[in-house]
């Protein structure tokens, strides 16, 4: 017996996009500027497996505990760490994932054509602050790493050759100061807002005034200039309504970071999330900032007004002498 039939067979996947299709419908675009939130699941949120290698930041602190059970996460303390240590391979994976995306929306979100140029030009100021987030980061521990500032189509072409620590502040500075002067991002998203825990340009200012605390004591050029550039970007935040809590007294600081205060005038960016009983690492019910709520109990703090809550410190000299507000990245 023979079969046969006319029938094409439709090859297209019904629930997967292709990279290319992306481009071509606002929703989607939409949800490629949403992947970018979404790293932070990663780093907030996933398992305690995944705390071993933000271990990283500590190493050059002054509170580093060199305890041999946390050795295979201390290569840099220790001073023999490899590229095969597989700490510096997850960091890169990390942040490089945030650049990677950016790169993908920047170069790519004026092609969409049912977005208005307003909102083309809003997302593209989120991602360029993502980039400039994820080469912050790498430049703090590696001091300078290869920039790519377009999309990389072929990953064989993601080759070049490590740039310099300046370099690199300098590319930061400019997305950072591209977010400042965008018109079309706003200066701070309010409590209650649906776009809450989105980039604004108080987050930008809030993350340039850093930088140029870092270029003070780490860059190139005049350190006093940096320094007033830096003072300036800090009071800038005040206008835009942002101020201590203090609506529980001398407690006020414990308080920030319960549930009930997580949208409050002292908070400039950070990672939302319901608390919930009995949740623990392996499931937790949390919201990052643009993604849907997931299972979690931890919040992440990763701008606040008056200080960062990050496991990094200042660096080069004493930590008084920067004020509690100038920790290092998160």
């Amino acid at each position: 017996m023979v079969l046969a039939s006319c029938q094409t067979l439709d090859f297209e996947s019904s629930y997967q996009v292709g990279s290319s299709n992306v481009w071509n419908k606002a929703t989607l675009a939409r949800q490629a500027v949403n992947g970018i939130y979404n790293e932070f699941y990663v780093r907030a949120s996933n398992t305690d497996s995944e705390d071993n290698w933000k271990v990283m930041f500590e190493a050059y602190s002054s509170v580093m505990d060199t305890d041999k059970n946390w050795y295979e996460n201390q290569k840099v303390c220790y001073g023999d760490g490899t590229p095969a240590s597989g700490t510096f391979a997850e960091m890169y994976r990390y942040y490089y994932t945030f650049i990677f995306r950016a790169n993908d929306v920047i170069s790519h979100i004026d092609k969409v054509p049912d977005m208005t140029s307003e909102e083309k030009a809003k997302l593209k100021a989120e991602a360029k602050f993502f980039r400039a987030y994820g080469y912050y980061n790498l430049n703090v521990l590696y001091r300078g790493v290869p920039l790519y500032m377009e999309y990389i189509e072929n990953a064989t072409n993601a080759n070049r050759p490590r740039s310099t620590e300046q370099q690199v502040w300098d590319a930061i500075i400019g997305d950072l100061t591209d977010c400042v002067n965008e018109e079309n991002l706003p200066d701070r998203y309010k409590a209650g807002s649906s776009d809450y825990g989105h980039v604004s340009r108080a987050v930008a200012l809030a993350y340039r005034g850093q930088m140029y605390q870092f270029l003070a004591a780490r860059g190139e050029g005049d350190k006093k200039t940096y320094w007033e550039l830096a003072l300036k970007d800090f009071e800038a935040l005040e206008p835009m309504g942002f101020a201590l809590y203090q609506g529980a007294g001398n407690d006020s600081f414990k308080q920030l970071l319960k549930p009930a205060n997580e949208q409050c005038d002292e908070m400039i960016f950070s990672i939302r999330m319901t608390q919930q009983p009995g949740m623990g690492n392996e499931s937790r019910r949390q919201r990052t900032q643009a993604a849907d709520p997931i299972r979690g109990r931890h919040r992440r703090v990763l701008f606040l007004a008056r200080r960062q809550e990050t496991p990094f410190h200042c660096p080069g000299k004493d930590r008084e002498e920067y004020g509690r507000q100038t920790s290092g990245p998160s």
